[in-house]
């Protein structure tokens, strides 16, 4: 059984469904007759890229705060974006360069 609402909602929702613009989606075809598939939504990120793999490792809490704290320090004051992920490869590089060289590896 309706309600009186019922047929009240519904009269909105039709108001509301003719006041929105229609948009149609252009596509562009190549001269070659073929549709190019187009990229849709966000770039891919380091969690689903082949590039990257996740890994754990047992890390200081007095470390891990000093690095959130100096991320928060370096956003405010304008200097590059980095995120956690950043500093650790980049740690993690300068290790494996430091090792080759001293260690003739």
């Amino acid at each position: 059984m309706a309600n009186k609402f019922t047929s009240m909602n519904a009269a909105k929702r039709l108001e509301k469904a003719e006041a929105e613009p229609i948009i149609e989606r252009k596509t562009e075809t190549p001269l070659n007759g073929t549709h190019a598939p187009k990229k849709v939504g966000r770039p891919q990120g380091k969690k689903s890229s082949d590039d990257f793999r996740q890994i754990t490792a047992y890390v200081r809490k007095e470390t891990v705060r000093d690095i959130k704290k100096l991320l928060i320090e370096r956003d405010e004051i304008g200097l590059p974006k980095l995120d956690f992920s950043n500093v650790i490869e980049e740690a993690l590089v300068h290790w494996i360069e430091h090792e080759k060289r001293h260690n003739r590896l």
